[in-house]
């Protein structure tokens, strides 16, 4: 079996390296997106000085 020389081996892991650095990275769908499909969001514009409670809107 043959030893590999140094340049050799530094060309090898060159072109590993050349490989993964130009490889486009995989976009991954957050938990978050999947949530919010099925989830419908309200703005209720109530506060302190309209004297409205938490409970007024769940209850």
């Amino acid at each position: 079996m043959k030893e590999r020389t140094e340049e050799e081996t530094v060309f090898q892991l060159k072109q590993g390296f050349v490989a993964k650095n130009n490889a486009l990275p995989e976009i991954k769908e957050t938990k978050r997106k999947q949530l919010s499909t099925e989830i419908m969001k309200i703005h209720v514009n109530a506060g302190k000085k309209t004297k409205m409670r938490p409970v007024d809107i769940v209850g």
